[in-house]
């Protein structure tokens, strides 16, 4: 039937106006359209596929760092010439270890002249205290009058004024001189030395730098927007380029609340730099190669929803 049709509107079509042939033309094709419309309504249309989000991984630059009290830097305590420095660069120690020594010649002399004072003081103060009690006797006796006693007892109270300031002038004469031997604080190795033999230098001059290289951790500068995916204990991959492909698992043991400015400047150009950061630490093995100082990369896993 459709080949008939088809044939009667060619035949038909050439002895019609042009416009009612155009009509014509036009009449089949949208005819086609809706049927088309109409079955693929009537077909049922697939699900969307529902996948739960994945929460990427937070990329963060940081460094390697000695924990609190495992990093000491030993300035000069006082002024002076130093004698020697029993240390190198890379030179394990241990707690009381002497690593250097001031000239000592001044500060000697100073504290033998505070022990002469204390030692004259002493002596002036018995004899005031001699003459207290004579004085006193006498006065009992009715050879002196009162008020001798009364000038004694003065004498004799600053007489014991002068032997205490004596006595603390040689006790700080004695700590200067202990200052003049420098020791270890901590077990741990000299990582930095900035004074040589015969220099002299100014008091909170550095002079060597201690630390403990078996407790070490990471900092790591965290976008700040990042802050509610993260949480204590989460997993973190370390890398470091010096180690090529080589990665260390750590955890995430000390979210700060403080925000601060960016102190490391990212590697990655596409990473913002005005934005503030929280220092996250992050723990390691022990047994990881990396240097106190180092730069790393690390991934940690997101807290999903926060803490």
């Amino acid at each position: 039937m459709a080949r008939n049709l088809k044939g009667v509107l060619v035949v038909t079509k050439s002895r019609l106006p042009r416009s009612i042939a155009a009509l014509l033309v036009v009449v089949p094709s949208v005819a086609a359209t809706t049927a088309a419309v109409a079955w693929s309504r009537g077909r049922p249309r697939p699900k969307p596929s529902v996948t739960s989000p994945v929460e990427a991984a937070i990329r963060a630059e940081g460094r390697v760092v000695a924990r609190p009290g495992s990093e000491i830097t030993l300035r000069a305590p006082l002024f002076g010439t130093v004698r020697s420095v029993h240390v190198v660069e890379g030179q394990r120690v241990s707690k009381g270890d002497v690593l250097l020594e001031f000239d000592d010649t001044e500060y000697m002399a100073q504290l033998g002249e505070a022990f002469a004072t204390s030692n004259e003081a002493a002596v002036r103060l018995r004899a005031r205290a001699t003459d207290t009690r004579r004085t006193k006797v006498l006065a009992d006796t009715g050879a002196l009058p009162p008020t001798s006693v009364d000038q004694v007892v003065e004498e004799k109270n600053v007489a014991q004024a002068r032997l205490f300031a004596a006595g603390a002038e040689a006790q700080r004469a004695r700590a200067v001189l202990h200052k003049t031997r420098l020791v270890a604080p901590i077990d741990g190795t000299v990582i930095g030395r900035s004074v040589d033999p015969a220099e002299t230098v100014e008091p909170g001059a550095d002079l060597l730098v201690i630390a403990n290289l078996h407790d070490l951790r990471i900092e790591a500068e965290v976008d700040e927007l990042e802050l509610g995916r993260l949480a204590l204990g989460a997993h973190v991959e370390v890398t470091a380029e010096a180690f090529g492909g080589q990665h260390w698992d750590g955890t995430v043991e000390e979210v700060p609340l403080l925000v601060g400015a960016r102190r490391l400047r990212p590697q990655d150009p596409s990473r913002p730099t005005d934005t503030g950061v929280v220092i996250l630490k992050i723990s390691y093995p022990n047994e990881a190669p990396l240097r106190l100082g180092e730069r790393v990369n690390v991934r940690i896993d997101p807290q999903v929803g926060g803490h």
